[in-house]
């Protein structure tokens, strides 16, 4: 079948999407070799890796730290990367999300984000290590794969940080500043 130019196979993930892809009639991905090149280690140590305290408020020289090691790590893959700067009222810090940039310049575009700082008081693989661990492993696999395709991955901080949530630690009130500020750019 065909959605959205994308030509999708049977194989042993046509279920879930995947199999031989077409990406932008420019040639085969083989998509299953992609999900099996996928290392549970590589998983596990960036979690490890990142396993520290990455609050804005309680130590931001690691949320910094964190930020770097992303950045580090998809450099290292090949992508173009850098850094959004961003700054916030009650704040004299500047913050940044990463991003990384694979086969630049492509007709499609594809994003893959996640989030590197956490709640107050939340350290682990939960909130949200689990995301930028997988969107690593997506970088490094894809990063070895033949598709035209430009894929962006974003690594965004203060998702989960308002003036609300610092003062109260009411939970109630999310606002995701580094998506918001890369969205509006």
């Amino acid at each position: 079948s065909r959605v959205d130019g994308v030509t999708f196979a049977d194989g042993p993930n046509s279920r879930f999407g995947l199999g031989t892809r077409e990406l932008t009639g420019e040639g085969p991905v083989d998509a299953d070799q992609i999900t099996q090149s996928v290392s549970i280690e590589n998983l596990h140590q960036t979690v490890i890796d990142l396993h520290y305290c990455r609050d804005p408020l309680a130590d931001f020289g690691n949320l910094v730290k964190a930020g770097e090691y992303i950045e580090s790590k998809l450099n290292s893959f090949g992508l173009q990367t850098g850094r959004q700067v961003f700054s916030v009222e009650s704040s004299d810090d500047e913050f940044f999300n990463v991003v990384g940039v694979l086969n630049p310049g492509k007709t499609r575009e594809i994003l893959i984000t996640s989030h590197y700082d956490h709640l107050k008081g939340i350290v682990g693989a939960d909130d949200n290590l689990s995301g930028v661990s997988i969107m690593i492993e997506c970088a490094r696999a894809l990063s070895v794969s033949n598709h035209h395709t430009t894929v962006k991955f974003v690594a965004f901080t203060l998702e989960e940080y308002n003036e609300e949530i610092s003062t109260t630690g009411d939970l109630g009130m999310k606002i995701a500043l580094g998506s918001q500020d890369y969205v509006q750019t």
